[in-house]
């Protein structure tokens, strides 16, 4: 009986070591999961850190770009430099210093053919011509009784 109480304690030893083995391995693998991830999150932490801090340098560059533009826009649509403008580039003059004339051209002669002829208009020849308005009845009697009667 004792070999079998001896092996059955040798055996339950061997399942203990194999437990405690495997503890160990597995804590061990969980304290590197552990580790890994605090790594990981330092050197993420580190990235986002240097990425911030690369935007807060490109937002203070459009600040001061946006600023110089904006000064820009003034002076540009200041009066001085619209009137400096004005004169250096485009030769104009103010209106006190020019002298200004107010004048009409005369009409241009209409040429004959398209002119509207009034109701007696002088002929080539010389001969009134008169629009022919339509003849009154008491007018024709009148005058076909003249030339009966002579």
């Amino acid at each position: 009986m004792r070999k079998s109480v001896w092996s059955e304690q040798k055996a339950l030893q061997k399942k203990q070591k194999r437990r405690r083995v495997v503890a160990f391995f597995g804590l061990l693998a969980l304290i590197l999961v552990f580790a890994y991830l605090f790594v990981w999150q330092r050197v993420r932490t580190l990235e986002l850190a240097e990425e911030h801090s690369d935007r807060k340098a490109t937002v203070r560059l459009l600040k001061e770009k946006c600023q110089s533009l904006q000064y820009e826009v003034e002076y540009l649509s200041s009066l001085e430099n619209i009137e400096r403008i004005a004169r250096h580039d485009l030769a104009m003059i103010s209106q006190q210093e020019a002298q200004l004339v107010k004048f009409t051209l005369p009409r241009a002669a209409q040429p004959a053919a398209s002119a509207p002829k009034p109701d007696s208009v002088k002929s080539a020849a010389g001969k009134s011509s008169v629009h022919k308005s339509p003849v009154n009845k008491s007018t024709a009697k009148k005058k076909g009784s003249s030339k009966g009667r002579v």
